[in-house]
């Protein structure tokens, strides 16, 4: 069973009831997978409905990276795909991608050493963080993939012992926050999201995103 699956399947036992009852054991992993991903988590059904029962999620291959670069857009000529599976063979992060029908339709970095910003680092540098989740195509979001993703990420840092988890949210991305906010995630520090990217014509350009850390803590119960 893929990662996402699992760790879908034991969030619907935990905390969601299907429409016809509870979740039961002898339910298939895809038709719960399938259900799953047309539905919040709080049980109400999304406007999409249930459109991408056949998602799974995966840690990124090497010779996935050129498939990620002609369906998920990055900003510049260098690949941020193939920075991520570079850390990821480094060892100090983990490169999940959500994929559907075989294409990759969005995906996220579980950075082990946490976040880079100084203000983060001084204040949570021991909290690893979910950076860089996206869903692509725009028509693919508000279906659950981010959510999704996010549920990976979790589930590979308690796997790994870890109490904690955090990501940053744009302060001009009020919906995100407000998702994260649902999930568990709560305010912990205020930054500045730094980085650069190069255009085609070799100029390099420094961006500076005003930016909120959060931070989920894990209950007893795993949740």
């Amino acid at each position: 069973m893929e990662l996402g699956q699992r760790l879908i399947l034991g969030e619907l036992r935990r905390r969601v009831r299907l429409p016809f009852g509870p979740v039961q054991s002898k339910e298939s992993p895809s038709a719960l997978l399938t259900w799953f991903l047309g539905c919040e988590l709080d049980g109400e059904r999304t406007a999409a409905g249930c459109k991408i029962g056949s998602m799974r999620i995966a840690e990124c291959q090497e010779h996935e990276v050129a498939l990620l670069d002609r369906h998920i857009p990055s900003p510049g000529v260098v690949s941020s795909h193939a920075r991520r599976h570079a850390r990821q063979q480094a060892g100090s992060s983990t490169f999940l991608v959500a994929w559907h029908d075989g294409q990759p339709v969005g995906s996220c970095e579980v950075r082990w050493d946490g976040c880079t910003a100084p203000e983060v680092q001084a204040a949570h540098g021991d909290c690893p963080e979910i950076n860089g989740l996206g869903v692509w195509p725009e028509s693919f979001r508000s279906q659950g993939i981010g959510t999704a993703l996010i549920r990976a990420a979790e589930e590979l840092v308690r796997k790994r012992g870890g109490k904690r988890i955090g990501l940053g949210v744009d302060e001009n991305n009020p919906r995100a926050a407000a998702l994260y906010s649902r999930l568990g995630y709560h305010p912990a520090a205020p930054y500045l999201d730094r980085w650069s990217y190069q255009d085609v014509e070799g100029v390099t350009h420094q961006v500076a995103d005003a930016c909120t850390f959060m931070i989920k803590r894990f209950q007893p119960d795993g949740s």
